[in-house]
């Protein structure tokens, strides 16, 4: 199997799980690593000190099904130091633990018994976590959690760390056996070579529960996350993988491409030249059969750009009309309501400057609408509503909808077009 790295600052690889083998089935690494390191939660290999923001390439050899089976650690018991670890509560706070006590019998009635099936527990607590409480990576939301306690207390928002992390402990207080682990997902696979790919949102964590007579078993509380992918995406997914096979060939033979990749080079050449060849014409292929989308695409988006960024300083007609521009609903889940919140004060706060009110580094928010809506009293109605809309985006616990978007377009619209009245 080989494995060929993006370029990193302070490049390691730790190897905790590939394709579906636990790290103890991976019978040798083959790279130019300086130190590797196994234990049993996996391997850790420090390439080359040369190697730092560049790409490079490993191998590793996995054992097959009947050298597995051969090798397969107990499934019946733990020894007793792994099971001393995997049971240690020892620097958890007493009050976070009665948190997790009535978080867990509130996901598994009986838990405070101690007397239900491991199994059992573990399943319940699993599927009780994925369907109670929703995911996110926005920690700055207010319906995100803070710390573990909030998440348990509150049942607010988190990360897959704080899912696992929330299980583990919840297994522990059972007397099962269990462990935290972190790695990445499978990514998926290149839709025009055959590799995966596996990104740093790929990046997860998740737990490992003991039962005798199964060995260790995997359990991932935290929902999915995943966006269905939109029309744009879905045509797009063929273009951005090209892009990604071209950019791996180029830091794989160009960047870094050393004399025994060369001889590498040749050898295969002189083997099967066609093997070498077919993926650059696939790629050519598909860039002729996409080349009017992509030139329609880039076009749409530039005349976006025009009329949203460069026409609106021509003057306040413009100002007012591209405002009412319909939003992309394949960008909207990109942008956050207070981002588009700021934009429209913004520049509405460039409007009102060049008539003679502007706003002071001190001043907030609210004052400075106050003192606009007394220079121009006439506006005064549109620019309270708006001031609600602003206030409600970027302070309040809010979620963007379609119909705070039609209102904070339509309100600064109104605003700029009252503008350009008053200023003839």
């Amino acid at each position: 199997m080989r494995v060929n790295v993006s370029s990193m600052g302070d490049p390691r690889v730790f190897l905790p799980e590939v394709d579906g083998r636990m790290p103890w089935q991976v019978q040798s690494i083959r790279g130019e690593f300086t130190e590797v390191i196994f234990d049993p939660t996996g391997w850790t290999c420090q390439p080359r000190g040369d190697l730092r923001f560049r790409g490079f390439e490993y191998q590793a050899t996995l054992m097959d099904d009947t050298e597995r089976e051969r090798f397969m650690p107990p499934r019946d018991q733990l020894d007793p130091e792994t099971e001393e670890q995997c049971l240690s509560l020892g620097s958890i706070p007493e009050g976070l633990l009665e948190q997790l006590n009535r978080r867990a019998e509130e996901l598994v009635p009986g838990f405070l018994s101690r007397t239900l099936e491991p199994e059992y527990v573990a399943q319940r607590i699993n599927a009780g976590l994925q369907a109670s409480q929703p995911y996110t990576m926005d920690f700055s939301a207010p319906e995100s959690a803070k710390n573990l306690g909030d998440f348990i207390t509150e049942k607010k928002a988190g990360n897959c760390e704080y899912f696992a992390t929330a299980m583990a402990l919840m297994l522990r207080l059972h007397g099962i056996p269990c462990r935290l682990v972190t790695g990445f997902q499978s990514g998926r696979e290149n839709l025009v070579a055959s590799y995966q790919m596996v990104r740093q949102s790929d990046a997860h964590s998740w737990v490992e529960a003991f039962h005798p007579g199964r060995g260790w078993v995997t359990y991932d509380p935290t929902p999915s996350a995943r966006i269905p992918p939109g029309w744009l995406l879905e045509n797009l997914a063929i273009a951005l993988d090209a892009y990604d096979y071209l950019q791996l060939q180029w830091n794989q033979y160009i960047l870094d491409f050393t004399q025994s990749d060369q001889k590498d080079l040749f050898a295969s050449f002189a083997r099967s030249s066609h093997v070498l060849l077919e993926p650059i014409f696939i790629t050519g292929e598909i860039l002729i059969a996409a080349r009017r989308m992509i030139a329609a695409i880039l076009f749409v988006v530039f005349l976006i750009w025009l009329c949203r960024e460069v026409a609106p300083d021509l003057s306040p007609f413009f100002q007012s009309w591209s405002l009412n521009l319909p939003a992309f609903s394949w960008f909207a889940w990109r942008r956050k309501s207070d981002h588009l919140a700021t934009r429209f004060f913004l520049r509405l706060e460039k409007e009102w400057s060049k008539r003679g009110v502007s706003r002071s580094s001190s001043e907030t928010p609210g004052a400075y609408f106050n003192r606009v809506s007394e220079k121009f009293p006439g506006a005064a109605p549109r620019i309270e509503e708006f001031s609600a809309l602003y206030h409600t985006a970027r302070f309040g616990p809010f979620l963007m909808d379609s119909n705070w978007v039609r209102s904070v377009r339509a309100a600064s619209a109104d605003i700029v077009a009252d503008l350009r009245r008053v200023s003839k």
